[in-house]
């Protein structure tokens, strides 16, 4: 306790000076090439119409298939780097009308998979008629 005390009471307690070792905004582990590497795949997801995620852990898969002698980088950094770049879009609380576009999966799927090129209808049954249960 009078350690901490002392400790406080010191007149060098400026905590601004920067002694990590490395530039400020500047990651420690990963460099520039893993982030052009991160936007090469990301674009060859976007630009490919069979895949249905563009996200972190897709890039992490690809990743390993790409660049098999080296370790991946981590998902949080992924995501900076997009974010970074504005390749990602804030998810709205609610309703979510954004996300098959974010996903890149349902258009995909309906029209060239599901219903190949006919006209595809989808009826929902509600829970009152599933149990039976009379309208009121």
């Amino acid at each position: 306790m009078e350690f901490v005390i002392s400790w406080t009471k010191q007149p060098n307690q400026d905590p601004t000076p920067d002694q990590r070792g490395w530039e400020k905004g500047k990651p420690r582990k990963y460099t520039d090439k893993q982030e052009e590497k991160i936007l090469s795949i990301y674009y060859n997801l976007k630009d490919n119409p069979s895949s249905f995620f563009c996200g972190a852990s897709a890039i992490a898969n690809l990743w390993k298939r790409y660049y098999p002698l080296t370790l991946p980088p981590h998902l949080r950094y992924i995501g900076r780097v997009l974010k970074k770049h504005h390749l990602t879009e804030k998810i709205k609380k609610g309703k979510n009308k954004g996300a098959s576009r974010y996903l890149l999966y349902p258009e995909y799927t309906i029209l060239n998979t599901v219903s190949k090129g006919s006209l595809l209808e989808i009826d929902f049954i509600g829970k009152k008629f599933i149990q039976g249960e009379l309208s009121r």
